[in-house]
């Protein structure tokens, strides 16, 4: 937001609800001074209605650590909102971390992820939502052990008494848990599966193929560099290095193959049908 002189009054980014952003508009709206102007009354005289507005300026510029700052005096400012304030921090503390910006600090992460799931006051859904997306992030870091250790907090939680949600989060966290033990138990030792079928499967579907060399599947999508499939069923398959996804080869009733469906960890999946007279090998 710009005023008559074309200064910023305020600026901010994304919204959940639909009636958050004119909430949001309406807020900024009531007070109309310039950024600078609420930068130096913050520091004369703090508020939390400063500190939020001046949050979003922070944070929608990529000025993550001063965003978190302002959010902590928050904490401060309205004690009573602790909970859904500490949540605004973790958000922006795994943004800091997983982008590898300037001051980010996993020690700190880990700190505020201890203070939100010990809190009582903290809804389980967005406890859920925090194991998650910690789960994820130690497991793209290496650290299965932690990855695994985390996504076992869901456990204990009743699936059903969260929100919609809640519950696809909560079964987004336990298929990160499944597949990526199972993608370490394939690995050592793939399913046995006969390579005249495997050799069967070779061909186009539309921006995906696969190739049948050195006697294993590889997959390719558009540009990418073909990678080995690991064979989970005798038409489900792991791409190599990749344990959140599953590539499921869909037989016709001919006995030949007909498309092929990507299946991802979040729920969703994708299709891509074998090209019209793709010559089965």
């Amino acid at each position: 937001m710009l005023n008559a002189d074309l200064e910023p009054t305020g600026r901010w980014w994304g919204y959940g609800e639909k009636t958050q952003f004119s909430e949001k508009l309406t807020g900024e709206m009531a007070d109309a001074s310039t950024i600078k102007d609420k930068q130096a009354r913050y520091k004369k005289a703090p508020t939390l209605a400063l500190a939020n507005s001046l949050t979003s300026f922070h944070e929608s510029r990529g000025e993550t650590a001063s965003a978190i700052a302002l959010v902590k005096d928050a904490i401060g400012l309205a004690p009573e909102q602790k909970s859904e304030l500490r949540l605004q921090v973790l958000e922006m503390q795994f943004a800091m971390v997983m982008g590898e910006k300037e001051g980010a600090s996993l020690k700190d992460l880990e700190t505020t992820m201890d203070e939100v799931l010990n809190d009582p006051k903290t809804k389980a859904e967005a406890k859920v939502a925090a194991i998650r997306q910690a789960g994820r992030f130690y497991y793209d870091k290496g650290q299965k052990k932690e990855a695994f250790a985390m996504l076992e907090k869901l456990h204990p939680m009743d699936r059903d008494k969260l929100s919609e949600d809640g519950q696809k989060d909560y079964d987004v966290g336990t298929t990160y848990m499944s597949w990526g033990k199972d993608y370490d138990r394939f690995f050592k030792t793939p399913a046995k599966v006969d390579a005249a079928l495997l050799k069967s499967y070779a061909g186009d579907y539309g921006p995906r193929h696969l190739s049948f060399n050195e006697g294993r599947l590889h997959y390719k999508r558009g540009e990418n560099a073909p990678l080995p499939l690991i064979p989970i069923a005798k038409n489900m398959f792991f791409i190599e290095g990749k344990p959140f996804f599953h590539l499921e080869v869909v037989v016709g009733e001919d006995g030949n193959p007909s498309k092929l469906v990507g299946h991802y960890a979040e729920g969703n999946t994708d299709e891509s049908e074998r090209d019209e007279n793709e010559a089965v090998n």
